[in-house]
């Protein structure tokens, strides 16, 4: 599998961000739904990406999550419908309950130039917690993934990420795990 690499340090989520990010959240949930929106939303979670084999799992996120920086522009993609799902799994909970537990996830640190929620290590929000949007999408790669273990659960991929003229990364992948492959010094051949 060959993945574009999304080489980017981490950096501190600031208090402007922290501040941007609960006043977006705060006129979010003020903004009226409709009819539509709520039919689309149902829809849109029955549309989640096969979370069935994991291979896929391992594969997500070797690129350093150049899909997930768009989240930055667009609030993480959590919305109206995101919240509601939130406070629908907690009764009694207030909106106002839904947004703190949305800041309170924001981690020390995220990507530079990515998503909030973006680090190192992955989305810091639970997967019941993201967008339906970051649930469902899988890049070109990660459907040859899923593809592969629906025909051989046991399937064992090499995924390969690159930057510019060379390999960044190298893992090999299996449904018991994946192992990093130690380019060298040079990061690569």
């Amino acid at each position: 599998m060959w993945l574009l690499h999304w080489d980017t340090g981490e950096v501190a989520v600031t208090e402007v961000e922290r501040s941007e990010h609960a006043a977006a959240l705060a006129v979010m949930w003020a903004a009226p739904v409709g009819a539509a929106e709520l039919a689309e939303a149902a829809t849109e979670r029955r549309r989640h990406v096969d979370a069935g084999a994991p291979q896929a799992g391992r594969l997500c996120g070797r690129c350093r999550g150049r899909c997930c920086r768009f989240g930055a522009g667009h609030r993480a993609f959590i919305d109206r419908r995101l919240l509601q799902r939130w406070l629908d799994r907690r009764p009694g909970a207030s909106p106002a309950d839904a947004v703190q537990a949305y800041l309170d996830a924001l981690p020390a640190t995220h990507l530079a130039g990515g998503c909030l929620y973006q680090t190192g290590q992955g989305c810091a929000l639970p997967r019941d917690s993201r967008a339906d949007l970051c649930n469902r999408y899988a890049c070109e790669a990660l459907q040859q993934v899923q593809a592969a273990a629906q025909d051989d659960p046991g399937a064992r991929l090499l995924a390969l990420s690159t930057d510019g003229s060379h390999i960044a990364a190298a893992a090999l992948i299996d449904a018991g795990g994946a192992k990093p492959i130690d380019l060298g010094t040079d990061g690569g051949p």
